[in-house]
């Protein structure tokens, strides 16, 4: 029998259409269903960037507890996508042209109105350092203090993986045109769960805890 852990099927990606192709119609069958897949096609070709005002325009007909998770996937994703961004000026000395358009166009004072600590109460994360790591971001994006923002982002990991490991103690030494730390999450409220607890995981294993 499948694990329907395991094997599953990710819709939002099947029924998304090839790059500069638009869709009109499409249909993904199952033999068994949650409120996260129903959801989860829409929600996931919703999220992309041509198609996130439609969805926006229709979240509030799903029911509420569908609404909140996908607001609280919504911006935690585009919260942790700015720590990303930056990872990787700090990564590329500035040369990253990917990151440097992307950190353009950054609304600071929209992307810092999150509550952490609900997000990782709904999320059964109880860190305490990754917790003040991702508070003490929001209150440097509130201000807009790049310099500390950055130095907060590479004093954690070099706290995580020491200072000959970490990439943000050898700025310019790697591709500049290379990303690293990923893209924004998983439109998944449950993946995000499990995205957390690896990066949980990992930092217990770094650190030796």
């Amino acid at each position: 029998m499948l694990n329907p852990k395991n094997n599953r099927l990710d819709y939002g990606s099947i029924l998304s259409p090839p790059s500069n192709y638009e869709i009109d119609f499409s249909i993904g069958t199952t033999y068994s269903i949650d409120l996260d897949a129903l959801v989860g096609a829409s929600i996931s070709i919703g999220l992309s960037q041509e198609n996130d005002s439609d969805l926006k325009s229709i979240i509030y007909k799903f029911p509420e507890d569908i609404q909140e998770n996908y607001k609280k996937a919504s911006v935690f994703s585009e919260f942790n996508y700015v720590l990303r961004i930056i990872y990787n000026l700090i990564v590329s000395d500035n040369k990253n042209e990917k990151a440097i358009k992307e950190f353009g166009s950054i609304d600071f004072e929209e992307v810092s109105n999150i509550d952490i600590d609900d997000i990782m109460n709904s999320l059964g994360v109880y860190n305490h350092y990754l917790r003040n790591f991702l508070n003490k971001s929001k209150e440097l994006m509130q201000k807009e203090d790049i310099d500390d923002l950055k130095d907060l982002i590479k004093s954690r990991e070099v706290w995580l993986k020491g200072a000959n490991r970490a990439k943000t103690s050898h700025p310019g030494e790697f591709d500049e045109n290379l990303w690293f730390a990923g893209e924004r999450l998983d439109y998944r409220f449950t993946n995000a769960k499990n995205i957390i607890r690896d990066i949980y995981e990992s930092e217990k294993n770094e650190s030796g805890d």
